[in-house]
């Protein structure tokens, strides 16, 4: 909101911040590499877990996005495509190749998640912000999960 409130301020654009190699950007990029560290540190202390393998992939999706949004790799495959395939550069469908791009990412993400489902279903806050069934419907409690599947202890 503060880079919202600025851009409008300065520059009569409240997206001014967000454009490429800007500070919205850069605090993109960061956040994307702390929930990758995030997420290695999760994976790490899950070694040997069938779970472990998840963070891991989410460690390696959220390093790419920050890697992507640092080098402007989704914009960078825009353009090479178009110059390679000889497209008009302006034209309504390959001025926005780089959506797609981002889409596959989207749809990697989902993929992971739904191959994960059992194990991302433990978690409450899953549960609150999707419209899933119960882990319990799933087979799965707090006390029973991919990582502790012993009923009577605690993970």
């Amino acid at each position: 909101m503060v880079l919202v409130q600025l851009g409008h301020a300065w520059h009569d654009d409240p997206h001014w911040f967000f454009s490429e190699r800007k500070a919205g950007t850069y605090l993109s990029v960061l956040n994307f590499v702390a929930a990758g560290v995030v997420a290695a540190a999760i994976a790490r202390r899950l070694r040997g877990t069938p779970s472990a393998r998840f963070w891991w992939a989410a460690t390696v999706g959220f390093v790419w996005l920050g890697c992507d949004d640092l080098f402007v790799v989704h914009e960078r495959v825009d353009r090479g495509l178009v110059a390679l395939l000889d497209l008009d550069p302006d034209a309504p469908i390959t001025d926005h190749l780089d959506n797609a791009t981002v889409a596959v990412y989207g749809v990697t993400a989902v993929a992971l998640a739904y191959a994960h489902r059992a194990y991302l279903a433990v978690f409450r806050w899953t549960i609150l912000t999707s419209h899933s069934r119960s882990p319990s419907s799933h087979g799965w409690s707090p006390r029973t999960s991919p990582t502790c599947p012993r009923p009577s202890k605690t993970c």
